[in-house]
């Protein structure tokens, strides 16, 4: 079952507002709150799909220098999946 166990992930206050900014109505992660393994996922999930938006330009206004900072953004998120991915691995137990 999806929702058996909570595990909570150590993030910065900067992560956790990108983390925040992925929720949605009825799933509003929120920090020091203990998600389930299948909830962890689907941000990791959401992090890596919002990082090829960024490379593919769907998101900024196109201004001078904006480049530099859509490539560290990406590479933000990038980083907060790969931390939750790290987490969980198949076979691991963790459900």
């Amino acid at each position: 079952m999806c929702f058996a166990s909570k595990y909570q992930i150590g993030f910065t206050h900067k992560q956790w507002e990108e983390i925040e900014s992925m929720g949605f109505e009825g799933f509003e992660p929120m920090p020091d709150e203990p998600l389930s393994r299948c909830q962890w996922i689907a941000i990791a999930h959401m992090a890596l799909g919002k990082a090829q938006r960024i490379e593919e330009g769907h998101y900024g206004d196109g201004a001078e220098g904006e480049d530099e900072d859509d490539e560290d953004w990406a590479d933000e998120l990038r980083g907060i999946a790969s931390q939750i991915l790290d987490e969980f691995k198949p076979g691991d137990g963790k459900t």
